[in-house]
């Protein structure tokens, strides 16, 4: 029976030392429960994620009451 893979790939903000802690719970469950699967990273947060300073997006322009309220409308 071939095996699964599980792909474990994270979100822009995560960088090396939360994403290996992750991936350590993830194969401890994987073990745990015995799956029939390996497990797989992709941690390109390094290499490829941006420097954000902790804001994921620029802060908006400023508008007024009406404009806000027609972006909901």
């Amino acid at each position: 029976m071939a095996r699964s893979t599980l792909l474990f790939i994270h979100g822009t903000g995560v960088r090396s030392e939360s994403y290996a802690k992750t991936l350590e719970q993830i194969e401890s469950k994987v073990a745990e429960f015995r799956l029939l699967c390996s497990v797989q990273s992709c941690d390109w947060g390094e290499v490829y994620g941006i420097d954000f300073d902790g804001l994921s997006l620029p802060e908006p322009p400023a508008r007024s009451d009406e404009e806000d309220m027609q972006a909901f409308r």
